[in-house]
């Protein structure tokens, strides 16, 4: 058992995967090891860097798109991946992440942008779509993406413009025939385990790092519940339907008076309740709602896709790194380092499994023998987010690690042999082997 694997999780709007590995790597040969013993692999979970990992993982090309910014006073250009295979993929922080609209709050975007990509590929005619979710600003319950799509949204008799953000506003009719003829296969790759609303759901879990105050979180977790009403009580997809007797205020005053009610699968229906319905501020659900999608966990696909856990067979590593920008409840319950983690104790029994975070809410884990947060105490986080201070905070607490008893057993370990034919990617990413190819 020697060598180290190092699959480093992005630092939400600073760091992607292959920086925060690339900072990894250069932290372990200052604090001693030998870079040709460190493999470092691009993950992600299905949010930001989805499709920088997807263009290094499988023979994808960039498909320009020209979209709607996220507040919709002005267009961008992006892009989605497509494979040699025909699948299609989309990542949601590519057109509505919190890096293009930092410093705001869920009630001044729309997920429009994002429905454009989706349309845009859609008309490819492409085998598959698969929509990587996660690191949005939106939580606008998909309604945005939806009316992309040609879905249209009223209050009352007024028709909702499409791209103006939907969050709390009273939406009483949903037209969805423009659906009628969809036909693309779909899946989403989802971030979190999140459900659409109530205790588990987008609004309780995210709504706060998305720049909800504990104020708002009622008020806004009681319209995605009426929204889940509306997708999952209505007729269904692909119809014109009103809820009879089901009022937004009557919706809003039961669910901030019960809150644990809210999204509850006997209030919605099974779909209503289905794990991953809440990623990217519902976009997941919407997308399941109206178009059939299969929700999948970003970072099992990922893993598939990486031969990780193959990788980590074959080489046996004495060492497994990974992490993101906030180790807490959510990392330990589905996040890609609680995964990889798991993949690593399967795969490459007897390794030390390391988090290496921005902060932590707390340093012992059942998951991991080490946590190391990097960010110095007292230190500003719009400080601590820029992406040279984070490198050089991650480079600094890993060579300044050498005093821990683990670490000094690891820091002269043998070499291991990685096969010729990846030592050329060594730095960035392990790609599937030519079996698997075409």
């Amino acid at each position: 058992m020697s060598g180290v694997i190092v699959a480093m999780d992005s630092f939400k709007g600073s760091l992607r995967s292959v920086e925060a590995n690339a900072a990894v790597l250069d932290g372990l040969v200052k604090a001693g090891f030998n870079a040709e013993d460190i493999l470092c692999v691009p993950v992600s979970d299905g949010g930001e860097g989805f499709c920088e990992v997807i263009e290094m993982l499988v023979d994808a090309a960039r498909e320009s798109v020209l979209i709607h910014s996220a507040d919709g006073r002005s267009a961008f250009e992006s892009h989605f991946m497509m494979d040699s295979d025909g699948t299609a993929y989309i990542e949601s922080a590519l057109a509505c992440g919190y890096d293009r609209n930092p410093g705001h709050t869920p009630f001044r975007y729309s997920s429009f942008g994002l429905g454009e990509l989706v349309r845009e590929a859609a008309s490819r005619k492409p085998a598959k779509i698969v929509v990587g979710l996660g690191g949005t600003c939106t939580n606008d319950a998909g309604v945005g993406l939806l009316q992309a799509l040609g879905v249209k949204f009223y209050m009352g008799d007024a028709l909702l413009p499409d791209g103006v953000p939907a969050l709390m506003l009273p939406i009483s009719s949903i037209d969805a025939r423009a659906l009628d003829g969809w036909s693309v296969p779909l899946e989403v790759w989802a971030d979190t385990r999140a459900v659409f609303c109530g205790e588990h759901g987008a609004t309780r879990v995210f709504g706060l790092q998305k720049g909800l105050t504990e104020d708002e979180l009622d008020g806004v977790d009681a319209w995605m519940s009426y929204m889940a009403t509306l997708y999952w009580k209505g007729l269904g997809p692909a119809q014109s339907y009103e809820l009879a007797g089901i009022t937004r205020d009557s919706v809003m005053e039961r669910c901030i008076q019960n809150p644990g009610e809210a999204g509850s699968i006997e209030d919605f229906g099974e779909a209503g309740g289905v794990e991953g319905s809440g990623a990217a501020g519902g976009i997941g659900g919407a997308l399941h709602a109206f178009l059939g999608a299969g929700i999948r966990w970003g970072a099992e696909e990922i893993v598939r896709l990486s031969s990780l856990r193959e990788n980590m067979s074959l080489l046996s590593p004495a060492m497994v790194i990974t992490g993101e920008g906030r180790f807490d409840g959510q990392t330990q319950t589905g996040k890609l380092p609680a995964w990889i983690s798991l993949v690593a104790k399967e795969s490459a029994p007897g390794s030390v499994r390391v988090c290496v975070c921005g902060s932590a809410e707390v340093t012992q884990s059942s998951l991991f023998d080490a946590v190391i947060p990097v960010t110095p105490p007292g230190m500003p986080l719009n400080e601590a987010m820029d992406k040279n201070v984070a490198r050089g905070n991650i480079i600094n607490a890993l060579s300044e690690a050498t005093s821990s008893k683990f670490w000094h057993s690891l820091r002269f370990c043998p070499n291991f042999v990685i096969d010729r034919k990846l030592s050329k990617l060594r730095r960035f990413a392990v790609k599937r082997e030519n079996t698997n190819a075409k």
